[in-house]
Parts: C-alpha cells; sequence; structure tokens
C-alpha cells in the first residue's frame, strides 16, 4: 500500500496520451465491467491509454486513501503535459463529485476531457439532489468537456436539457459475444434470474409481489438474485409474501458462477425504475435468454416489446406478473426471443460493432492511435 502510494513520485512511468478514469477494474459494478471490457477488446493496446482507479472497494479510509493517491498521480501527469485526453467514465453523487476535481483540473490546463456517463439516476441526482449553486457546477462541469458520451437515446435527451446537446453522442455498452454461448438445452422450466443491487430502484420488490402471485400455478418456480444491496430486507419480504422457499438470495456472483446462471435460467428480470444500459440485460441477451424488464434508460434500446422480451412501465406488478406467466407457459415463445436478443447483441452491442464509435471520438478530438504514431 505504502508502494503504490510512492508511484506518483516517480520521475517517469511509462504512461499513454490517453489517461481512462473509473472506479477500479477489480471492483464490482457495470463502469468495472464495461472499461474491462474495453481493455480486452484491445482498446489499450491500440491506443495509448493509462487507466487511473478513482475509488474502489473497502473502508472510508481505503477510499479516501485511494482517491488521494489517484489525484496526486493526476497532478503530477497534467503539469508534466503527459495527458493530451481524459477519457471520465462517471455515474452520479460522489462518483460525478470526485471526478469532477480530476475534470476541473483538466479545464484549467486546457485538455479535452470526455464525459462518460453511466449513473442511472442522474437526473434526480441533478433536479432533485443538487441546490442552485451544485446545479451550476454541474453544467460547468458538462459544458466544459469537449464530448459528452451517453448509453441510450433517453439519456440524450435528459442530458441536452442540462448542456449543449451538440456535443453529446450515444455509445451502447459494448458486450463480448465469445464469453456467452447459449446453451438452451442446460436451462431450467421455472427459474428466473435477477443481477443487480437488491433494493427499491432495481424493482426487486415488485418482483417478489409477481412471484407470489404466480407461485400457486407454478408452485416450482425459483428466483435466483445475485447481487448485493438489501440482502436482508429482500429475505424478510419473501418470508412476508410466503415465497422464501422459492428464493436464493446468492450474494455477488461473477465469471463461471454467472455465465452457469445465464446458461441454466428460463428467462433474466430486471423491473427497474431508472437504468443506464444494464450489462446484466446486455450478458442475459448474449446468453440466449428473453428479457423482462421496464422503458426505462437505455432498456428500449436494447428490447423491443414482445421481440427479445417484454417490456413494461416500472412499478405495475400485474404486467409484470403476465409477463412471466406468458414465459413461462411457452418455451418456443422462450427460445424465440432468446434467439432474438442473441441476434440483436451481435448487430448492435458486440464489442465490435461499439469499439469503432470509441476510436472515432478519440479521432475526433485530434488523438492517434498507436499504429500511426511517429
Amino acid at each position: 500500500m505504502v508502494s503504490s502510494g510512492l508511484l506518483f513520485l516517480k520521475l517517469r512511468i511509462n504512461m499513454g496520451k490517453i489517461l481512462m478514469l473509473s472506479s477500479s477494474l477489480n471492483g464490482q459494478g457495470g463502469i468495472a465491467t464495461v472499461v474491462n471490457i474495453y481493455k480486452e477488446s484491445g482498446l489499450f493496446s491500440r491506443w495509448p491509454i493509462y487507466h487511473l482507479s478513482t475509488h474502489r472497494e473497502g473502508t472510508h479510509f481505503s477510499k479516501i486513501y485511494a482517491f488521494v493517491v489517484s489525484y496526486m498521480r493526476f497532478l503530477v501527469f497534467i503539469c508534466r503535459g503527459d495527458i493530451d485526453l481524459v477519457h471520465a467514465h462517471t455515474a452520479s453523487r460522489a462518483s460525478f463529485w470526485r471526478k469532477s476535481y480530476f475534470i476541473a483540473l483538466a479545464k484549467i490546463f486546457k485538455v479535452p476531457v470526455i464525459f462518460h456517463l453511466h449513473g442511472a439516476e442522474f437526473q434526480s441526482f441533478y433536479y432533485a439532489e443538487c441546490n442552485s449553486i451544485q446545479k451550476r457546477i454541474v453544467r460547468w462541469i458538462l459544458d466544459g468537456c469537449k464530448s459528452v458520451v451517453v448509453l441510450s437515446s433517453q439519456w440524450k435527451t435528459i442530458l441536452s436539457e442540462i448542456t449543449d446537446g451538440k456535443k453529446i453522442t450515444t455509445v451502447f455498452n459494448p458486450i463480448t459475444t465469445q464469453e456467452h454461448t447459449p446453451l438452451p438445452h442446460t436451462r431450467d422450466n421455472y427459474s428466473l434470474l435477477f443481477l443487480g443491487r437488491l433494493g427499491k430502484r432495481k424493482g426487486v420488490y415488485d418482483l417478489l409481489e409477481a412471484i407470489a402471485n404466480l407461485k400457486s400455478k407454478y408452485p416450482d418456480i425459483c428466483l435466483k438474485c445475485g447481487g448485493d444491496g438489501d440482502l436482508e430486507q429482500v429475505k424478510q419480504k419473501s418470508i412476508d409474501l410466503g415465497i422464501d422457499s422459492n428464493l436464493e438470495i446468492l450474494g455477488w456472483v461473477s465469471g463461471e458462477e454467472k455465465e452457469a446462471l445465464l446458461a441454466s435460467s428460463t428467462a433474466y428480470v430486471l423491473p427497474s425504475y431508472n437504468e443506464g444500459l444494464p450489462m446484466g440485460i446486455l450478458e442475459a441477451m448474449a446468453s440466449g435468454l428473453p428479457v423482462v424488464s421496464t422503458t426505462v434508460g437505455g432498456i428500449p434500446d436494447a428490447i423491443d416489446d414482445g421481440i427479445e422480451g417484454y417490456l413494461l412501465p416500472p412499478g405495475n406488478v400485474d404486467l409484470l406478473t403476465d409477463a412471466l406467466d406468458r414465459l413461462l407457459h411457452d418455451a418456443d415463445l422462450r427460445r424465440n426471443m432468446g434467439e432474438a436478443g442473441r441476434r440483436k447483441v451481435e448487430s448492435t452491442f458486440a464489442d465490435k460493432k461499439v469499439m469503432p464509435q470509441i476510436e472515432a471520438i478519440y479521432r475526433e478530438l485530434g488523438l492517434k492511435p498507436i499504429s500511426e504514431m511517429n
């Protein structure tokens, strides 16, 4: 820990001209997943990119320490003129305020910035939680960025009301399709999969009520929830509804365990109240799973209602129950929707489709890939 904290004191590091800011690549959550896919797809080898973690999981002290060390390293790099572009991946609230320190310094030194928004709650953060001074700071940060990248057409509309819409670009989250191979013959008949932070925003309590509605018709129905969040509250709610035997709370899942769940489940369900573009939905589609979700954030860009799955207004338990009933009842429907989802991912969200869009932004801002450098 001490040695890593002294890295910024080194006279020089072998870094690139693009500095990418995000949470730790070893952490949980959508931003880490997306940036890891960027790296795995070869973006970091094609372009002179150096990654800097501004946040990591752990104690309050370790989070502050990680931020301070990263900011001091950033200060050294930018004062030396080592950075030609900052690519900042951010969400809302603390994530935004952390990145704002880096972006403000980049603006002072006239280094162009890409503001890449992943936050599902940025709209409520700005309009409901920021006071007038904080709103001015948010607008100052956004207005000073050379490019603002959002995950969906809905988010482009939302951000265009806060900053100049001319520089807002929609770039979908990428997915590596090779890692998700559909195996329909291994699927259970009544197993529903939920991946994400367990809580109200993701609609997990609505999903529990839908399971309670379906239990009499499908006694063997099983809801598998992978993620952190309100684990005890969700467990208690299932007891209150009499479906605790139909619920499996798995905690955070990743790697082979997640792939096994995607391969064996009947359908993927995420009845969220707000979203960016959930990686779980893209992973489910790549795995050939039909999806039941809501008409929020970037989800309608991924799912056409009745084609790759069903889209519902958030909070409508009756419609959620009906959609799940139709999928559980019809194996052919599930298979057709799953196959359509796989095709959609390959045509629109595969890394080979998305990464050229990021690279085009780099070129527009005057950067060159390593292969074209002298």
